[in-house]
């Protein structure tokens, strides 16, 4: 494929910006985050409803709550936070960046441990990555932020599918020469 010189020109503007946004150079280390969804379900593993969840959640008072008018979308605290994912079903867990993966692990493992103990007392299961509740998605199920709808109305009924899938993404800090 032959570029025209517009077409250059926009590429070589695009690759400025993208260039443009890494740091000329990171710290002494290279700092790593984490973002792990999860679905929550019932025993029967039919998708459960994470707003049950944030009140216990938030108990201890340490997580800033984020709201889109009266739905809670996510809690923040240092280490890590919650946030409301495409369905109401589906959980992330949100750590904050790490020295090093033993931090991150650390950081993790409070973070899931709070998360487990809200889910267990309103009856819940928090799955692993990989594993999906036992049901079709539905625009009922999806959460009520205003831009997943208009993703919805765009794609249509093959976005539903993200009301129950989850995903694990691992960032880390690099600077402009990497």
């Amino acid at each position: 494929m032959t570029l025209t010189d517009t077409q250059r020109a926009a590429l070589a503007t695009l690759t400025a910006r993208f260039d443009g946004a890494f740091p000329q150079r990171t710290g002494q280390w290279r700092r790593v985050g984490r973002e792990s969804e999860h679905p929550v379900v019932t025993p029967e593993g039919q998708a459960g409803d994470i707003n049950e969840l944030w009140p216990i959640l938030g108990e201890g008072g340490d997580l800033k709550i984020k709201r889109e008018g009266e739905l809670v979308v996510s809690m923040e605290g240092e280490e890590y936070g919650y946030c409301a994912e495409v369905g109401r079903g589906t959980i992330e867990v949100i750590l904050s960046p790490s020295d090093d993966l033993v931090d991150l692990e650390r950081k993790y493992l409070v973070a899931m441990e709070r998360l487990v103990r809200a889910a267990d007392a309103k009856g819940l299961r928090v799955l692993g990555y990989g594993m999906q509740p036992v049901q079709a998605g539905t625009a009922e199920f999806m959460a009520p932020k205003q831009r997943y709808g208009a993703i919805l109305e765009a794609l249509g009924p093959i976005w539903l599918w993200f009301t129950l899938t989850a995903s694990d993404q691992v960032h880390i800090d690099v600077n402009r020469e990497k």
